[in-house]
């Protein structure tokens, strides 16, 4: 198991956070497959009520605790992916760290489109059912890095993360190699520290 290698000192629950198409999911699923060790919880399936097209209505605040309470009980070793920083405040005693993806927002737009053509295709063309929320989608994520929206934010998560008594490690480009990304961590016992990739 690729823990006997590594070592021990582990983080139990992760947090990575960032913007649309910084690839929070992307690592979040790595963590989840190289370790063995790691639950995925995908924070938009408890932000948002289970509809088609999804991403339409928030799920109201008290049934989004219930639910990432339930999880976390269920799986104590963690990796959440999205944000949580308008509703999860009363999670933040139970992080042990937090990842912050920070991605030009060229990149993260094609990556974007690239993934809803893949996961939606025909739906989110001019007609498909899908579209006009598909060029919303588009219009709000450009904007995380001005503010001027009230969706995710660069602002928000930085002041998010200022408040954070935990470890906060801050990727401003995606590591391509998983290993030394769990050494990193696992070399490392974890204090109050802000540290730049």
């Amino acid at each position: 198991m690729m823990l006997e290698k590594i070592g021990t000192n582990l983080p139990q629950v992760i947090h990575i956070m960032g913007a649309s198409g910084s690839g929070t999911s992307t690592l979040a699923r790595a963590l989840e497959n190289t370790t063995g060790l790691y639950k995925w919880i995908d924070l938009d399936d408890i932000s948002w009520m289970p509809t088609n097209p999804p991403y339409q209505f928030d799920r109201p605040a008290n049934q989004r605790a219930t639910l990432l309470g339930e999880a976390l009980d269920q799986h104590p070793h963690c990796v959440m992916a999205g944000d949580m920083c308008s509703w999860g405040d009363l999670f933040i005693p139970q992080l042990d760290l937090v990842v912050w993806l920070q991605v030009p927002t060229d990149v993260r737009l094609e990556r974007l489109k690239q993934r809803e053509a893949q996961d939606f295709g025909v739906r989110i063309l001019p007609g498909g059912d899908m579209h006009q929320n598909f060029i919303n989608f588009l219009a709000n994520s450009a904007q995380y890095d001005t503010g001027n929206t009230t969706y995710r934010t660069y602002t928000k998560q930085e002041q998010w993360v200022r408040g954070l008594s935990c470890p906060v490690m801050i990727w401003t480009e995606q590591c391509q190699q998983m290993n030394w990304w769990l050494w990193f961590v696992a070399d490392r016992n974890l204090s109050n520290d802000l540290w730049v990739i």
